[in-house]
């Protein structure tokens, strides 16, 4: 793990953190808890509406420009888009050390579509407000292209200060600049909207045909963590094993490191129990939702996660993913699963039959697009 990261300096400082973010945090809530319009899909198509006179029509497979890394959305966010339009694709780590910056490779590959006459209708971009400026938002938009962001864990991004001690203002310039502003960040949609964001709320996905039950030779691993190790998943794996619990970690900083993709739908299918932690950034009192949420479900695995209200907007909780409240509560709920493997099977099955009907990436892309076909 690492003598720095396992050392009482360490968990000084992640407390100092986690204060640090809680107060930021805490001056945002006040706000979120106002009282304000609501904002769903009704008033988000009806301020498209009045926009697309400035923009192209979405047609049955409209031209997508969509710019991501290709990390994670390399496992069915990137194709999602190719199944619904004719899309292309942008680095945009690549396409910062261009001359133009990210914003110019943008501006430039929509040009270049268009003399080729296949013009960009959409253009789908996960970056944060430190990735691309709103004049580039707003450039694409006069070439009439619709723009979308999504961004996740901006829980942190929204605040005035961000965690790292960067102006956090940015995050809010980019809501307001982009057509439509996907969040997965339920409870401040109307507070988005308040400011001039056009704000859509919807939850991470997975690739059905890449997180997907395997066979293997048997369940041989109690409970796996797989992620990357730092602060409170030290300290929470800790804990499990100290109620005597066999708790496998893989990903960086644990011992035994990172695996494959391949390697990592193994590891859930070889496990009676796959654990995961909702917190946000060093500390665990605010959680947000996160990818492992529906990757760990659509392989059909038994996932066990700190409680999000959010998270019953799209799994029955206590029959398709089971959460808990502590460290103590979590291992009486692992104890119960492996003492019974009849009720584990009964929510593996439940779980992956509700991420395939609901929670693909094509879905969302697809309930995205329906947005601009006012």
């Amino acid at each position: 793990m690492g003598s720095l990261r396992a050392s009482p300096a360490h968990v000084v400082w992640r407390k100092v953190r986690e204060r640090q973010f809680l107060s930021e945090y805490g001056a945002l809530a006040c706000q979120l808890v106002r009282e304000l319009p609501r904002f769903g899909d009704d008033e988000l198509r009806a301020a498209l509406h009045a926009r697309s006179a400035r923009r192209l029509p979405i047609g049955e497979r409209p031209g997508v420009l969509v710019v991501c890394a290709r990390d994670w959305e390399a496992n069915g966010l990137i194709q999602a888009f190719s199944a619904i339009g004719d899309a292309t694709f942008l680095d945009k780590r690549e396409a910062r050390s261009r001359r133009g910056g990210l914003a110019g490779a943008c501006l430039e590959a929509v040009r270049s579509r268009a003399k080729e006459g296949r013009p960009v209708a959409l253009a789908f971009l996960y970056v944060d407000g430190r990735e691309l400026a709103p004049e580039a938002v707003r450039a694409l938009g006069e070439l009439g292209v619709w723009t979308i962001a999504m961004c996740l864990d901006d829980k942190q991004l929204l605040l005035d200060r961000l965690p790292d001690g960067s102006r956090g203002g940015v995050q809010r310039e980019l809501a307001r600049a982009v057509d439509v502003y996907w969040t997965t960040f339920r409870g401040a949609t109307d507070w988005l909207a308040s400011i001039g964001a056009r704000p859509w709320y919807a939850a991470e996905a997975a690739d059905p045909e890449r997180f997907r039950p395997v066979e293997v030779p048997a369940r041989d691993i109690d409970v796996l963590w797989l992620g990357g190790g730092y602060g409170p998943r030290f300290d929470f794996v800790r804990a499990l094993r100290g109620y005597g619990l066999e708790v496998q970690a893989y990903g960086p900083g644990w011992e035994h490191g990172s695996v494959p993709f391949d390697e990592m739908i193994r590891l859930y299918a070889r496990s009676k129990v796959v654990l995961g932690l909702g917190g946000v950034g060093q500390g665990t009192t605010i959680s947000c939702l996160k990818g492992r949420d529906f990757e760990v479900p659509m392989c059909g695995a038994v996932y066990l996660t700190s409680y999000n209200a959010e998270l019953a907007d799209h799994f029955v909780i206590g029959r398709e993913v089971l959460c808990f409240s502590s460290a103590v509560d979590c291992a009486e709920t692992i104890g119960w699963l492996l003492r019974r493997p009849g009720d584990a099977q009964a929510i593996r099955e439940a779980a992956r039959a509700r991420s395939r009907a609901d929670h693909s990436w094509t879905r969302r892309v697809e309930r995205a697009l329906a947005l601009f076909r006012t």
